[in-house]
């Protein structure tokens, strides 16, 4: 069985994308793009709250995986080919 192309492990992996994934590194992926989305909405709630004109937020986030940091509005890290 080949191996996690994020942490190592030999258990359950799985295509995902052209890379190999363990089912728990799935999890993590699902649960930090969950947790962005709603992080994002919040902000978005949160400036038209307060009567000013919406503006436009780049949010930067760091990969689960390389650890670098990059734009929130890309589908995966541009350093390690995540998808997030």
């Amino acid at each position: 069985m080949p191996e996690c192309d994020f942490c190592g492990s030999r258990f359950g992996t799985l295509l995902w994308n052209g890379k190999h994934c363990c089912l728990d590194c799935f999890q993590k992926f699902q649960d930090e793009k969950e947790k962005r989305e709603l992080e994002l909405e919040l902000l978005r709630q949160n400036v038209t709250k307060e009567g000013q004109d919406e503006k436009h937020v780049i949010i930067k986030i760091r990969c689960p995986y390389c650890k670098n940091v990059y734009d929130e509005t890309l589908d995966k890290c541009p350093h390690c080919g995540a998808h997030i």
